[in-house]
C-alpha cells in the first residue's frame, strides 16, 4: 500500500491537475488509515479538498467528500452537506438522492428526513436491495404505514428475484430448455 500511495504522490506532483488522482489517493489514504490505526486524516482531507478545487461539480469528488466526512460521527453534518450539495448539482440522480438518505438515517435524529428522501430516490429509479433495506422496513413498521412498508418490501424482492433468475440462467448457459 505504501508503494501505491508514494506512486500517487508522485503523479500528483508531475500532474496535479487531475482531480481522479487526488481522490484515489484520498482512498489509499483513508484505507491506510482504516488498517493501521494512524491518524492520516489530515492527508485525506488535502487530498479531498484538492479534487473538490479541480472539479467542484466532479459526481466523485462530491460523494466521496460526503462518505468521508459521514465515516467520522462528528464530521457527519459535513457529509450531509456535501451530499445535499451534490443533489442540487444533479438533482435527479437515484444515487445522489440515496446517498443523501443514508446520511440522514446515520445522524439519527433526521428519520422522518432520511424516509422522506429514500422515498422520493426509489421514485426517481433507485433500486433497493435487502441489505439496505431494514431501516426503512423498521422505521415504517414503527408508523404502522404498512402500504409504505409493503411498497419498499416489494421493490426490493422484485430486484431480488429478477437478479436471481438471471444469474440462474446466465449460470445454466445455452443448455436451458423450457
Amino acid at each position: 500500500m505504501d508503494g501505491a500511495i508514494a506512486a500517487l504522490e508522485r503523479m500528483t506532483r508531475h500532474d496535479p491537475t487531475r482531480p481522479e488522482t487526488w481522490l484515489d489517493l484520498a482512498e489509499l489514504y483513508r484505507l491506510k488509515s482504516l488498517l493501521t490505526k494512524q491518524n492520516l486524516v489530515p492527508e485525506v482531507q488535502l487530498a479531498v479538498e484538492r479534487a473538490m478545487s479541480l472539479a467542484p461539480a466532479h459526481f466523485d469528488v462530491w460523494q466521496f467528500a460526503a462518505w468521508n466526512a459521514a465515516l467520522d460521527r462528528q464530521k457527519l453534518d459535513a457529509g450531509i452537506v456535501f451530499a445535499a450539495r451534490l443533489n442540487q448539482l444533479i438533482p435527479s440522480n437515484p444515487q445522489v438522492r440515496w446517498l443523501l438518505a443514508l446520511l440522514y438515517h446515520r445522524s439519527m435524529d433526521r428519520e422522518d428526513l432520511a424516509t422522506q428522501t429514500a422515498d422520493e430516490a426509489r421514485h426517481l429509479g433507485y433500486e433497493i436491495n435487502f441489505s439496505e433495506l431494514s431501516w426503512l422496513l423498521k422505521y415504517y413498521n414503527d408508523r404502522h404505514d404498512y402500504a409504505m412498508e409493503w411498497t419498499f418490501y416489494e421493490a426490493a424482492r422484485f430486484r431480488w428475484l429478477v437478479n436471481y433468475y438471471a444469474d440462474t440462467i446466465q449460470t445454466a448457459g445455452p443448455g436451458l430448455s423450457r
